[in-house]
């Protein structure tokens, strides 16, 4: 809501997505009925046939043939409660937010109220609102829905999309990161000599000498460099709906500019050890082979960009999908990368764009010992 649309609102007659009010809803301190006053405009707001976001406009007077008149309010509701009140009384989540909206010396409050999954009611009588009974706007009145209606309801909410969410996850503390986020990384350029990073003397103790990885100080070094110039991102997909999502699958790109790399977990070298047979049994990838996981993120490197695929299966009503395994991006240079894609699924009409950014800080150094000592540490 911005002053532009206020102004074309202003213009227009009360409807089913439209309502005037002059004063604030009384709110604290006040009786079951009265407060159910607003609960019930919500609810007939949220089950009304429409096909744009309802505004319930308070401290705007409504005048007959001309425009409505702003008078303002003295207070305001709290998002917060309003939210609690609303949807500890509802069969489901009413979506809805309350916000002021400062116009010249005056503020109104608005309520806005989106397109969404319906029927909706309360389970408990409150106030003048009879529990199990759906409320709707019709034109400009507040009116109980008939059994045809009902039905209609659930049936084009049956044929509605899904919506769905991409962004970015901490896999390791299955944390929600959004879809941008700001990742520390380091070139450890120059490299250690690969004939010995670290200290080599302990090689033979406590195994037969022909199982010593002669390799081993190559591998650490390559470790090293791995794990300081690349930073692991889980994907996390949401379905905000009351719709099974069929069949998800995420196609992206990202363009190599400014010496980009984006790996799969499956490129990612292993953490390296002076066993010849530990290197040979850890370099064995236990998912590899004709399974694929829900998600794992399948990279493929092109001329120009690197391709990011992952298949989310189909993703059920108000739940969430993590891929099996991060990416690790990276970039020798401090810069903004995008992972640029669509969501596709047999039940959108239509892809759904997203993009999802990361602003890389990346810092310049030569390896130290303290580094491969520090990388090898930990697996």
């Amino acid at each position: 809501m911005d002053n532009q649309l206020l102004e074309q609102l202003l213009h227009e007659a009360e409807g089913p997505d439209l309502d005037f009010k002059r004063d604030q809803y009384p709110f604290e301190r006040v009786t079951k009925e009265t407060k159910s006053e607003l609960l019930k405009d919500i609810l007939a707001f949220a089950n009304a046939w429409r096909r744009t976001t309802a505004y319930i406009l308070i401290g705007v007077a409504e005048r007959k043939g001309q425009p409505s008149r702003i008078v303002g309010v003295a207070n305001h509701l709290d998002d917060a409660s309003l939210q609690q009140f609303v949807n500890s009384k509802t069969q489901q989540p009413v979506e809805f937010s309350y916000r002021p909206l400062a116009v010249g010396s005056k503020e109104i409050g608005v309520i806005e109220i989106p397109v969404q999954q319906r029927p909706i009611w309360i389970t408990r009588d409150f106030g003048k609102v009879r529990k199990e009974t759906v409320y709707l706007r019709r034109g400009s009145s507040t009116d109980k829905a008939t059994l045809a209606e009902i039905v209609s309801m659930c049936r084009s909410t049956a044929r509605r999309p899904p919506r769905l969410f991409l962004q970015w996850g901490d896999l390791r503390q299955r944390a929600l990161l959004g879809s941008t986020v700001t990742v520390e990384t380091v070139t450890l350029d120059p490299v250690l000599p690969v004939q010995a990073p670290v200290d080599d003397s302990k090689a033979r103790i406590g195994m037969i000498y022909t199982d010593r990885n002669e390799d081993y100080p190559r591998q650490a070094v390559e470790y090293t460099f791995t794990k300081a110039f690349l930073s692991p991102l889980g994907v996390v997909l949401q379905n905000n709906s009351e719709v099974v999502a069929e069949r998800v699958l995420f196609v992206g790109k990202v363009d190599k500019d400014g010496e980009v790399v984006v790996w799969g977990d499956d490129s990612m070298p292993n953490r390296p050890h002076r066993s010849r047979t530990q290197s040979l049994l850890s370099g064995i990838n236990p998912r590899q082979g004709s399974h694929v996981a829900v998600a794992d993120p399948l990279v493929r490197e092109f001329a120009d960009r690197w391709e990011v695929t992952l298949d989310f299966g189909s993703v059920r009503p108000r739940d969430e999908v993590w891929s099996a395994s991060p990416l690790f991006v990276g970039s020798r240079q401090s810069t903004s990368i995008e992972l640029e894609g669509e969501l596709r699924a047999d039940n959108l009409p239509e892809p759904i764009k997203c993009v999802l950014s990361i602003n890389n800080d990346n810092t310049v150094r030569a390896m130290t010992e303290d580094d491969v000592n520090a990388a090898l540490g930990a697996p």
